[in-house]
C-alpha cells in the first residue's frame, strides 16, 4: 500500500511500458499513472514486480533526470512524480493520449 494510506494500486495497462517494454519504462508508468502518492522503494518494487535493487538504479536516474522527487522522512525515502518537470508533464500528457486511443479504439 502507498505509503499516505491511498488503496490506488499499479494499474496493469502500461503505455510507456509498452512502448519501450523495459523496466524504466514500468517504472515511469507507475509514476505517471500514480502521481498523487508517496512511495517507498519496497513499495514500488512490490507493486510494479521490479527487484529492488534494479530499482535503486533506477530511480537514481529517474530523480537525476528531474522526473521524480523525494520525500524523506525520519525513517524512509518515499519517492513520487515530480509535477513540475516538463518532462514529467510530457509523459503525462503520453499516458493521456494512449489511454485515448485505446479507448477509442474499442
Amino acid at each position: 500500500m502507498p505509503s499516505n494510506n491511498s488503496s490506488k494500486l499499479y494499474n496493469k495497462n502500461r503505455p510507456i511500458e509498452g512502448l519501450f517494454q523495459n523496466s524504466i519504462a514500468r517504472t515511469i508508468d507507475f509514476f505517471v499513472i500514480n502521481p498523487d502518492f508517496l512511495y517507498s522503494i519496497n513499495e514500488i518494487s512490490e507493486l510494479t514486480k521490479i527487484s529492488t535493487n534494479d530499482l535503486s538504479n533506477i530511480l537514481i536516474m529517474l530523480l537525476k533526470k528531474g522526473i521524480i522527487i523525494i520525500v524523506k522522512t525520519k525513517n524512509s525515502s518515499l519517492y513520487r512524480l515530480n509535477r513540475n518537470s516538463e518532462l514529467s508533464k510530457l509523459l503525462s500528457e503520453y499516458l493521456k493520449v494512449s489511454i485515448k486511443m485505446e479507448i477509442d479504439r474499442v
